[in-house]
């Protein structure tokens, strides 16, 4: 893996079916046959072991972006205490 810091936004598939359907414009790796939310669930599936290797996971379920990059940032200035 290159260097830098690999964040993996975790978020349950039903939330990220959501989150597509109130956007504009969807992912053109999710159109396709079948239903959305089993489509996210086999691309997280899918790309598990690549999830598996981030620095840092935050669950993202019920988090604004705001709040996702505080407790990164929050997470971040505890390593460099340490």
């Amino acid at each position: 893996m290159a260097a830098g810091l690999f964040v993996y936004r975790k978020a349950a598939p039903n939330i990220l079916t959501q989150r597509l359907r109130d956007e504009e414009h969807g992912s053109p790796l999710l159109h396709g046959d079948g239903e959305l939310v089993e489509r996210i669930a086999s691309l997280l599936n899918e790309r598990s072991e690549s999830f598996d290797m981030a620095h840092r996971s935050i669950n993202s379920d019920y988090l604004t972006p705001e709040h996702v990059a505080a407790a990164l940032f929050r997470r971040m200035a505890e390593d460099i205490s340490d």
